[in-house]
């Protein structure tokens, strides 16, 4: 009898390789969303290949992107916190998604540190035209739906009844940035 074929060779390892490169080139990724990644896209061109043959690609392949500092959970995650916060996005919301990434949660408390709920809120309010952006006049109903959007987006209920009855001058305060340090 003949063993199977393994798919593991030097030819296998070099288009994993470029593959997860390619990707990196048009995407920004954790490590564990490349391994998944690159083992996705082993078991859709090699008809017959196992699982565990797909591993080993993936992690060679992610391997070889670690070496060559391709690829950083840190840095990922220092991108993803700073559009998040660009985007108005909460605390919680960020590191979920961090977290869905497949980001450590050490690694995604470090790099959230600096995020302010408040601050973060006020920019979420004003992208979307809620608490002093508000073009409506503030009632039950117009309140229990900017309450909903704040709270869908994960922000405490403390953060969004503030932002809620704010007024417009306090919310450009906050946004505000901090005098430049010499």
């Amino acid at each position: 009898m003949t063993e199977p074929k393994s798919f593991v060779t030097d030819r296998t390892k070099l288009w994993a390789k470029r593959s997860a490169v390619h990707y990196l080139g048009t995407y920004s990724s954790s490590v564990e969303n490349l391994r998944q990644t690159v083992e996705k896209r082993a078991l859709r061109k090699y008809e017959g290949i196992s699982e565990d043959e797909a591993q080993d690609l993936a992690n060679h392949a992610v391997d070889f992107c670690i070496q060559n500092q391709f690829i950083s959970d840190e840095s990922y995650a220092d991108t993803k916190t700073a559009a998040g916060i660009r985007k108005g996005y909460s605390r919680a919301r960020i590191q979920m998604k961090l977290e869905q990434k497949g980001v450590d949660r050490e690694i995604a408390v470090t790099a959230l540190q600096d995020v302010d709920d408040l601050q973060n809120a006020i920019i979420f309010a004003k992208r979307k035209r809620l608490g002093p952006w508000r073009t409506k006049e503030l009632d039950i109903k117009q309140k229990q739906r900017e309450l909903s959007s704040f709270a869908r987006n994960m922000f405490p209920g403390g953060v969004a009844s503030k932002v809620i009855h704010m007024d417009l001058d306090e919310a450009e305060e906050i946004l505000q940035p901090s005098e430049p340090r010499p």
